[in-house]
């Protein structure tokens, strides 16, 4: 597996690995225009039939750890949430984060050295039965949350190529901004495999603050039980 990532991406060795799960994709379509002004230049809005998307990402991340390194107590688990738009550059199709949510203090800090949007929060799973409960509230700001639970409502399927559903979730780079600077990183994932999802929603908040949830459309939602991932050094690739 790992040769193969390598010899796919030729980008040198991986960095860092992880499992994802229990995830839920909730998608929602948002006026293109007020989106487009809020993307960092040097990066162009992606859109699927003229229609753009932001979505927030709940889910758990486990077996983490560095490439040669084992993983370490207490480092190797911890629950995340994100936000994220969808956009391209020079023909790459990929994601641009708004916020990026995790209870994992390290995490938090990682992150921020990397340029990517980390926000430190109390966030919680709970499975009972078949559903995922998850709730989070940003330390320091929580008015900024989500409160939730989801279970997938029908069998595994790999969508189509031509689907929305694969152009929301088969993207494999994502850039965040910083200090008037783009930074991009890569990861790789064998092909997602989803099922559709119901969801009951308590709050939900995490939108950036230039966008009001009367402004967005009726959401579209998948769940993914679990993905190895890995990951390669975050790079700077441009000053704005």
């Amino acid at each position: 597996m790992e040769v193969k990532i390598i010899l796919e991406l030729r980008k040198g060795i991986w960095v860092m690995t992880q499992t994802w799960n229990d995830l839920l994709f909730m998608h929602l379509p948002v006026p293109a225009d007020i989106l487009r002004e809020q993307i960092p230049q040097g990066l162009e809005l992606d859109t699927y039939n003229g229609k753009a998307w932001i979505s927030i990402v709940p889910f758990a991340i486990t077996d983490m750890r560095l490439h040669f390194t084992p993983r370490l107590p207490y480092f190797h688990s911890l629950l995340e949430l994100n936000v994220r738009t969808y956009v391209k550059r020079n023909g790459e199709a990929g994601v641009y984060f708004f916020s990026l949510d995790a209870n994992q203090w390290l995490t938090v800090l990682g992150g921020r050295i990397f340029h990517a949007p980390y926000h430190y929060a109390g966030i919680h799973m709970k499975k009972e039965r078949n559903w995922i409960n998850f709730t989070s509230k940003r330390k320091g700001k929580s008015s900024i949350g989500f409160t939730g639970k989801y279970r997938p409502v029908t069998g595994e399927y790999k969508p189509s190529a031509s689907s929305l559903a694969y152009w929301l979730v088969e993207r494999y780079i994502f850039w965040s901004e910083r200090n008037s600077s783009l930074y991009k990183g890569d990861i790789y994932h064998e092909p997602w495999k989803l099922q559709e999802a119901e969801v009951i929603l308590s709050k939900q908040n995490m939108l950036p603050d230039f966008l009001g949830i009367e402004e967005a459309g009726n959401p579209v939602f998948h769940y993914a039980a679990k993905k190895k991932v890995y990951s390669w050094c975050v790079r700077k690739i441009e000053e704005l």
